[in-house]
């Protein structure tokens, strides 16, 4: 039984080796492409979020793992897109992550989106995207200061 538990542990450690891996290919392609046509780009993130869309309305996992869901695995993908989006898709970014942020029930996918929202403040237009939607910003801070669920810290 023990033998079980190792490999179980090794493909599991495999998995999250192979998508920190994945991030840190997508980390380093996208800054080297400055090209990169943003016909590309905006496919893969409308790809990614139907894809975080359609995990949120319909949950896959559901016994407790340490494995990401794949609404949080496309969340993060969509994190590491943001500062190369082209700012006409900052609204669609915007009405993805804005119902993630007022999440009582799930505070991963609440943490995820205010990395989103810090990411895009870190962009030049985003700031000014933010800029312009500072009451909204401002009323989620808000609700979430008593709606925030806290989060296990190792």
């Amino acid at each position: 039984m023990c033998s079980v538990r190792r490999c179980q542990r090794i493909d599991h450690l495999s998995q999250i080796a192979s998508r920190r891996f994945s991030a840190s290919q997508l980390l380093t392609y996208l800054p080297a492409c400055p090209r990169l046509p943003f016909q590309d780009l905006r496919l893969t993130f409308t790809k990614v979020s139907e894809l975080l869309q359609l995990n949120l309305n319909n949950p896959t996992k559901t016994e407790k793992s340490e494995l990401p869901t794949l609404a949080q695995t496309a969340i993060d993908l969509t994190n590491i897109m943001i500062p190369f989006l082209p700012p006409d898709n900052y609204e669609a970014l915007w009405n993805l992550f804005l119902p993630l942020l007022r999440l009582k029930d799930d505070s991963n996918m609440q943490r995820r989106a205010y990395r989103c929202l810090a990411r895009l403040a870190e962009v030049e237009d985003g700031k000014q995207f933010i800029v312009n939607r500072l009451d909204q910003v401002n009323d989620i801070l808000k609700y979430t200061d008593t709606h925030t669920t806290s989060q296990k810290v190792l």
